[in-house]
């Protein structure tokens, strides 16, 4: 963490789903003072290694059964959750849905790939793999995330930002149980 390295001109021509840009037009770049109502929360585990289906499957689930477990400071309608997981993974839950073996929630968004940076601008909360660039992005826009590191430098970088520097929650994506995503959103 010695300075930014992000170039946004690098991504300028991300933006071209329109269901993406409608949800963006929703968000304002976020403010300080900013304190709307709905949440934007953006899950991305990089362009590398994100065919970890198990942590997909467990997110979904948590979404469909948050607002069972109750005194939640939130409702799950009051999120909009979009979805970055590669080509590979987005075909294998595409897959499960048509076959009848997952439901998805209508606030959330699947894509194989996403605009990061306009969503990061606008998010309230950012669930990922803590790889060097994307957690540079989140500090750079000032969004807690939920560390779930996979490999690599992400374990050290997970326990830096979200242990030692509280910037958010570190969960264990091998030993990740139902309702744990839920309650870290929460």
């Amino acid at each position: 963490f010695v300075g930014e390295c992000i170039a946004e001109e690098a991504r300028e021509n991300e933006n071209q789903d329109l269901e993406i840009k409608a949800v963006l037009d929703r968000f304002p770049i976020r403010k300080s003072d900013y304190s709307g109502g709905s949440k934007l929360i953006l899950m991305s585990f990089g362009s590398v290694y994100n065919k970890n289906l198990l942590v997909y499957e467990n997110f979904i689930h948590d979404i469909i059964n948050y607002d069972k477990k109750e005194n939640r400071k939130f409702k799950s309608s009051d999120f909009q959750f979009i979805v970055s997981m590669g080509e590979t993974s987005l075909k294998s839950l595409n897959e499960n849905i048509a076959e009848g073996k997952l439901n998805l929630p209508n606030n959330v968004i699947l894509r194989a790939r996403v605009p990061q940076l306009e969503i990061l601008k606008r998010a309230d909360l950012f669930i990922t793999h803590n790889g060097q660039n994307s957690t540079s992005e989140a500090i750079k826009y000032g969004v807690p995330m939920i560390g779930v590191p996979i490999f690599g430098d992400q374990p050290i970088v997970s326990q830096r930002v979200c242990d030692e520097l509280s910037l958010g929650i570190r969960l264990e994506p091998m030993k990740l149980k139902l309702g744990e995503i839920g309650d870290a959103i929460d």
